[in-house]
C-alpha cells in the first residue's frame, strides 16, 4: 500500500478504526482487525461399550492484527506498519 492514495487505502480495507492527525499535517489512519479460528471438536479413545470417551467440544480463537498506515497532506501512504510483521 505504500505509495497508493488514500482512496485505494479505504477501497481496500474500509473506514479506519481511528484516524490521528500529525503536527505535519500527515495523519495516521489505524484498523484493527479481527480473526477468527475454529477448531473442531475431539474426542479421544474409545470402549466397546460406550463408544468414544473424553470427548472435548470445538474451541473458537480471535486474534487481533493492527495496521497503522501513515497518509502525507497529498493523501499518499508513506509509511505501513502490521502487528506481528503481517497480516
Amino acid at each position: 500500500m505504500v505509495g497508493a492514495n488514500l482512496s485505494k487505502l479505504i477501497e481496500e480495507f474500509g473506514p479506519p478504526s481511528s484516524v490521528v492527525k500529525l503536527k505535519n499535517g500527515s495523519r495516521i489512519f489505524s484498523y484493527i482487525f479481527v480473526k477468527r479460528y475454529v477448531y473442531p471438536s475431539t474426542c479421544t479413545g474409545y470402549s466397546y461399550y460406550f463408544g468414544a470417551v473424553d470427548c472435548f467440544p470445538p474451541e473458537v480463537e480471535e486474534r487481533k492484527f493492527y495496521a497503522n498506515f501513515w497518509v502525507d497532506k497529498n493523501d499518499k501512504i508513506y509509511k505501513a506498519e502490521f502487528s506481528n510483521g503481517k497480516f
